[in-house]
């Protein structure tokens, strides 16, 4: 698979189709409540899914942008499923997919953009907290998790991909030191 795909879709791949697939058990039964949120995520997700597969060049909001809009996407999906909270739906559940775009930020963006992604986070915990009507100690929980979660994978992940970066450079190194010593022989 990854030998026949450019190296910009490989990486994005497995994100977007968790993110279809979630889209589509929320239409599983009973289904969202409010359809017409529902079929608005659903179009939005496609302009999304349309932006992360362009092949466009690095840059701040190359990241950013289809990150942000995937948690537009998920508010209205959220929302779809009713304002309120003791009436069963689909969309229960999906909240974690929140995190599908800190960690695919985590993973292959600077940590500037993971920090933009992580209070995009709180934003969407926040809106759709607030028009589905939690209470107010709920919706601080609910911030506090969301956000040292999203937080706690962005640092982590940034972290060991600086660790790993840092060996791979000294291996590189190495190596280059012992090619140089074995031509001087």
């Amino acid at each position: 698979f990854a030998a026949h795909v450019p190296q910009h879709m490989a990486r994005r791949v497995p994100f977007v189709l968790v993110a279809l697939l979630a889209q589509a058990t929320a239409a599983l039964p009973p289904g969202p409540k409010l359809v017409n949120l529902y079929l608005i995520s659903t179009c939005l997700l496609g302009a999304v899914v349309v932006l992360i597969l362009l092949p466009v060049r690095k840059s701040f909001l190359r990241g950013v942008c289809p990150a942000l809009g995937y948690l537009l996407v998920l508010g209205f999906l959220f929302v779809s499923g009713g304002t309120n909270p003791s009436v069963p739906s689909t969309v229960g559940g999906l909240s974690p997919l929140v995190l599908l775009p800190v960690i695919a930020i985590a993973l292959y963006a600077r940590p500037l953009q993971s920090a933009v992604v992580c209070a995009g986070v709180l934003v969407n915990v926040a809106a759709v907290g607030l028009i589905t009507d939690v209470t107010m100690a709920n919706l601080a929980r609910k911030l506090f998790v969301w956000g040292v979660i999203s937080a706690l994978i962005s640092v982590t992940t940034h972290s060991v991909r600086d660790k790993l970066s840092a060996e791979l450079a000294e291996k590189v190194e190495l190596a280059r030191d012992r090619k140089s010593t074995r031509l001087n022989s």
